[in-house]
């Protein structure tokens, strides 16, 4: 379900993107959340590939320690159930994890996707999710969003009228993590939230 989002977002981003239907970031309604794109990283993103594959690291891991990267404590949340998997797209591999947590009205899913020797489409997702660019429509509002955790990329989207915001970031080079908030009012909100989190795992990976 995490992955069909994610997929869900990144071909209708890149449609608008097609037919121009983007604005550009000044016009963005979140002037406080625009990241500062630095230097084209894909030479880094091959070298981190070759480093894994020298040292023998050329496999998605397990869907069972998948799910260790993910917080294993929420400040003030519950666990409401955790789950993972395998998937299978485009003839590509890939792991999954997922776990829910709720307290009172605010509800957080995270989703974990293991990308290892899928360059490809990690660059795919790396080079949108790095954009300059901003979707602003009625709806919705997407754009880059810095979150502070060491992250390789960061893209934010919210649903206008909701309460609720998705959160995409990259790690390591081949993880993509997915912080999906709803009964929250604005990214003031939400850098709190992912602040209650444990993350060391997951920001150390290489």
């Amino acid at each position: 379900m995490g992955f069909l989002k994610n997929l869900s977002v990144l071909l209708f981003v890149m449609v608008c993107w097609a037919c121009g239907e983007v604005a550009p970031t000044e016009q963005a309604v979140l002037p406080d959340s625009i990241v500062t794109i630095g230097l084209d990283d894909s030479a880094i993103r091959e070298q981190s590939m070759q480093d894994r594959i020298a040292r023998g690291d050329t496999l998605i891991l397990d869907p069972e320690q998948l799910a260790l990267l993910l917080p294993q404590s929420f400040s003030g949340f519950m666990l409401d159930d955790t789950s993972s998997h395998f998937i299978e797209f485009d003839h590509r591999r890939m792991s999954e994890a997922f776990s829910n947590w709720s307290k009172e009205e605010v509800d957080v899913q995270l989703s974990l996707i293991d990308y290892n020797r899928n360059l490809q489409t990690w660059n795919g997702l790396c080079d949108l999710y790095r954009s300059t660019y901003v979707q602003d429509s009625e709806e919705e509002l997407s754009l880059a969003w810095a979150a502070g955790l060491g992250e390789n990329f960061s893209w934010l989207s919210h649903l206008k009228g909701e309460q609720h915001y998705r959160l995409s970031m990259g790690f390591g080079y081949r993880y993509l993590l997915t912080i999906e908030c709803s009964g929250i009012s604005d990214t003031s909100q939400l850098r709190t939230l992912i602040g209650k989190a444990d993350w060391s795992q997951l920001q150390q990976t290489k």
